[in-house]
């Protein structure tokens, strides 16, 4: 079996979709030969049977910051595919494994199967009419929220196919602690839909009974500006920014606190979530979407959503609770179910049945 991950921007993101596709390549290179057709950006992908062919495109990066997102993808899908054409052409796929509604052009090339992966929502609001005009011949998406918001808008079967993550390289290790600290994590994008009104606001809160919990944020966005601005006008001394995180850093950033937190209200998945709990660490998240389907029985706490109120409490209540000990069963509950390689048991009988 032959297998084509099509994603221009793997080697020039580091999201979740961009992770999802460089590890999945490589765990199913362990089973049979893939090829990964990307952008031209610096990096590789190891695996045993495994070609990457590379193709220069238009970045939406390098492109006016007006032109709406839509239309900075479409230039960056719509470049990369006159680049990458005629190698589909020559080329044959068992299957050939999507991650953009819009690059559902290819079937204008290739007359072999594509598998359609929903990574979040924005891309089925986005891509509605191209959806419903021209099918793909099998869809996946990354939890049962996504899923079912997908099927609804397209009137056909999507499975669930988690993302994983890789419990050997993020894992439990011993790091130096501050003494006395309850310590916070939000690693990921500094956006504003992530639910940072609800978080701060619940900080203040928190500010105001345990003067020993401390927030971090770590990580890059559009919004970092006015997250510093809510934070100062909150006046919050618990809560500090640490910007950008370089990825040999971030196993130890997981370590060095006590529980992971995002106020998301409608977060696709989460991979943060469970890399923290891979580090041993419980998760605090909203009780919605990806999260609501990640956590079990006594590895985290869930609150309402859109709730500063309820979000304070289960912070404070965390506080309080034995967190090393529900640290442990988050580490052994994504074990059993959220590796790469049963994402991939899941893809590989997706791929054999289109």
């Amino acid at each position: 079996m032959r297998i084509a991950q099509y994603c221009q921007s793997v080697f020039n993101v580091s999201r979740g979709t961009e992770t999802f596709v460089k590890s999945i390549s490589s765990e199913i290179s362990k089973r049979c030969e893939v090829h990964l057709i990307a952008g031209n950006g610096k990096g590789t992908v190891r695996g045993k049977n495994l070609k990457t062919f590379k193709f220069p495109y238009l970045m939406r990066s390098q492109l006016p910051h007006e032109i709406p997102r839509e239309q900075q993808y479409a230039a960056e899908c719509c470049t990369f595919y006159l680049n990458v054409a005629s190698h589909m052409k020559r080329h044959r796929y068992d299957a050939i494994h999507i991650h953009l509604p819009i690059n559902l052009m290819l079937k204008s090339v290739t007359r072999d199967p594509i598998l359609m992966n929903f990574h979040g929502g924005g891309s089925i609001v986005s891509y509605k009419d191209l959806l419903n005009t021209v099918d793909a011949d099998a869809y996946c998406a990354c939890s049962r929220f996504i899923a079912d918001w997908a099927a609804r808008t397209i009137k056909k079967k999507v499975q669930v196919v988690y993302d994983g993550v890789d419990p050997e390289y993020f894992r439990p290790m011993q790091v130096k602690r501050k003494d006395g600290k309850t310590v916070l994590l939000y690693l990921g994008a500094l956006l504003m839909w992530k639910g940072f009104d609800y978080l701060l606001r619940a900080m203040e809160t928190v500010q105001k009974k345990n003067k020993n919990i401390e927030l971090w944020i770590a990580g890059m966005g559009n919004d970092a500006d006015k997250i510093k601005g809510i934070i100062k006008r909150l006046g919050l001394q618990n809560t500090r920014m640490l910007g950008y995180i370089p990825q040999s850093e971030v196993i130890r950033l997981y370590n060095s606190c006590d529980a992971f937190v995002s106020a998301s209200p409608e977060e696709p998945f989460g991979i943060t979530f469970v890399e923290a709990m891979a580090c041993g660490k419980p998760i605090i998240a909203i009780n919605n979407a990806g999260p609501k389907e990640i956590a079990a029985r006594g590895t985290g706490f869930l609150a309402a959503p859109r709730s500063s109120a309820d979000l304070a409490k289960k912070i404070l209540q965390a506080a309080e609770s034995d967190l090393v000990r529900m640290g442990e069963k988050a580490r052994s509950h994504v074990v059993k179910n959220f590796t790469w390689e049963r994402t991939v048991d899941s893809l590989m009988k997706i791929y054999g049945k289109i």
